[in-house]
């Protein structure tokens, strides 16, 4: 390796450097989320901080991610159901724990349970969820690190995703009374 290529890579990497520190500086209040129990982590994670897997009947996940802003007390949190079966998907919830810098837990929130059926003829689906949770800026401001812990509760057996009573309306509408 040349002596110029070792000092090109060297600036590049000093500049890289420079701007994390920078984005630590500016984005340093915001908490991100560390995985809790789940029943699988593999590459099938997506990005997602904690994965259940749900079992392969139906062949589904639950993932979810949060982040909290330390100055506001604003926490976020995101949800994603995935199947890969045309007659049923996962249903499942996300739980978030916040704790301060000893380790004591400030709050617990947990998502709403949501569900999705099963999939269109071809590759895996997901449906993602997003919502958000004021725990006040003090809660926010003693805050120190978060776990997330995705859960499957179940299942919901829809075939397409199409809830029945819309596939019963559209009988309904082929349906003439004389």
């Amino acid at each position: 390796m040349s002596r110029k290529f070792k000092l090109t890579i060297m600036k590049k990497l000093v500049f890289i450097l420079a701007i994390s520190l920078s984005v630590t500086i500016s984005f340093g209040q915001t908490l991100t989320g560390v995985g809790g129990a789940g029943k699988y982590k593999g590459p099938f994670e997506r990005g997602y901080q904690s994965t259940d897997y749900c079992g392969n009947s139906p062949e589904s996940w639950v993932r979810g991610s949060a982040f909290l802003d330390k100055r506001t007390g604003l926490l976020t949190m995101k949800i994603n159901l995935e199947t890969d079966a045309t007659h049923a998907g996962p249903k499942g919830q996300v739980l978030v724990y916040v704790y301060d810098a000893d380790g004591n837990k400030l709050a617990q929130v947990a998502s709403a349970e949501i569900g999705r059926g099963g999939k269109a003829p071809g590759s895996a689906q997901q449906s993602t969820y997003s919502s958000s949770f004021d725990l006040g800026k003090q809660v926010g401001s003693e805050s120190a690190s978060l776990t997330v812990v995705a859960n499957c509760t179940g299942s919901i057996n829809r075939w397409f995703n199409v809830p029945f009573s819309d596939v019963e309306n559209a009988f309904k509408i082929f349906y003439f009374k004389e």
